[in-house]
């Protein structure tokens, strides 16, 4: 095992995002001759409280993570590892060292991250954006290909200082148990404005308003998501309201639809056939807002849109769907790139 050669509290800007509330980072410099020598020191470090790890997308580990049978999620072009046994969190480590294809690494530490929806201002409109936060008093590793250090983040100098203090126990060969157990995220929250900017009804008309992360919809390919999102709900799939473009797609799977307003709104959809649509209706909400309705068909009436860019008018409908659903009708809404499932009962 390889030694401590100083641990700094970093006062200057980084010149990469790293966690949005880690508002204490201190640098962890190692006295490694190669990063090969990093795995056997981050992983006594990590002992076994690994809670989430974050990468950069790379289609080579995603089909190794596949042969394993590791449970993985694509989210944003990352691939997250969410709670991974000791044995996977060793093979990801060692190999981020030792094969180089991934350039950054990120460890959740005690505590799963948490994903948040923010509103930021790009240019000059505001787009909601996908972030992923420390819970309070976890601490996460950031990691960098072919450099001797590590980044200890947490939300304050307090928390950093302790697990600090831990670090350097570990790397003596101390065993020094953190938590008796990982602790999960919270459920991902849906703004009251997030439904108001995608011309959804408040949640006051709802008895339930909950969020769900989705993995990376494909313009060519089939979805990821779409057993994600049939696991959802059981009740029958009874309408989907998409984008007409799809009509091909509905008349090779003979699935009745009609069209309204430059939407496609389909008859219910068999068992059958019903993660294939799924796959379709996220894959399409990269251009347009997609809408499942579960348990009984909605009411729906369309509004015209207001305020539209040149390429909105081009590529998506002029009008939106307004519903009301019935009382034992569910809906689920993919938004934000088909990035979130918007669940509504």
């Amino acid at each position: 095992m390889g030694k401590i050669e100083g641990i700094v509290k970093m006062t200057d800007e980084l010149e990469f995002d790293l966690i949005p509330n880690a508002k204490s980072v201190y640098e962890v410099t190692f006295d490694w001759a190669y990063s090969e020598d990093g795995p056997e020191d981050l992983l006594a470090i990590c002992g076994n409280d690994v809670a989430t790890i974050i990468m950069d997308f790379d289609k080579h580990l995603e089909a190794v993570l596949k042969e394993r049978g590791t449970l993985y999620h694509v989210y944003g072009h990352q691939i997250f590892v969410p709670f991974p046994s000791l044995r996977d969190a060793t093979f990801l480590i060692e190999g981020f060292y030792v094969n180089k294809g991934v350039e950054y690494m990120t460890v959740f530490l005690m505590k799963e991250c948490q994903p948040k929806l923010d509103k930021v201002q790009l240019k000059k409109k505001h787009e909601w954006n996908l972030a992923f936060y420390l819970q309070d008093d976890a601490v996460a590793l950031f990691l960098m290909d072919d450099q001797r250090v590590a980044l200890v983040c947490a939300q304050n100098d307090a928390v950093a200082e302790d697990f600090n203090a831990v670090l350097r126990k570990r790397m003596a060969g101390e065993r020094v148990p953190l938590i008796d157990e990982i602790e999960e995220a919270p459920m991902l929250e849906i703004p009251e404005e997030l439904l108001s900017d995608f011309k959804l009804p408040p949640s006051s008309q709802f008895n339930q308003v909950t969020g769900q992360l989705l993995s990376d919809p494909s313009i060519v390919k089939a979805s990821r998501a779409r057993g994600e999102i049939d696991a959802i709900h059981d009740e029958e799939l009874v309408q989907v309201i998409v984008t007409e473009d799809l009509d091909d797609f509905f008349k090779k799977e003979k699935i009745p639809f009609e069209k309204q307003n430059g939407w496609l709104v389909s008859g219910a959809i068999p068992k059958a056939k019903r993660e294939a649509v799924l796959s379709k209706c996220h894959n399409e909400s990269l251009t347009d807002i997609s809408y499942l309705f579960y348990g009984s068909e909605p009411t729906v009436t369309y509004e015209k849109k207001q305020n539209q860019s040149f390429w909105n008018k081009l590529l998506t409908s002029y009008y939106y769907p307004v519903f009301e659903l019935n009382e034992d009708g569910k809906c689920i809404v993919l938004v934000m790139d088909g990035q979130v499932a918007v669940c509504l009962e």
